[in-house]
């Protein structure tokens, strides 16, 4: 049916994109750090905290795009402002 279709079809989309994060996490794992910022940053532009999270990290860092503070605050109030408590605690931090 078109209701099966159209679950399918999200469910596909979602799963799609928990796989580019879980691609981000594994390459942040293994030090790729270029290639998990381009991963994380897909995920965070579409406003998932954890990943908001860690491409502020990754900007804070410098490790796999240029370092740049305001870039990070940027991306750590837009995870502490869904909720994400290290993303606070980091923010109370620097």
């Amino acid at each position: 049916s078109s209701t099966t279709d159209a679950i399918t079809e999200s469910l596909a989309k979602h799963l799609g994109k928990d796989q580019s994060f879980e691609r981000g996490l594994k390459a942040l794992q293994e030090e790729d750090y270029e290639n998990a910022f381009k991963l994380l940053s897909e995920r965070a532009e579409e406003g998932y905290a954890p990943a908001q999270l860690l491409v502020a990290r990754l900007y804070l860092s410098g490790k796999g795009v240029t370092k740049n503070l305001e870039k990070a605050l940027l991306w750590y109030n837009k995870a502490a402002n869904q909720q994400m408590p290290d993303a606070q605690i980091d923010l109370g931090i620097i």
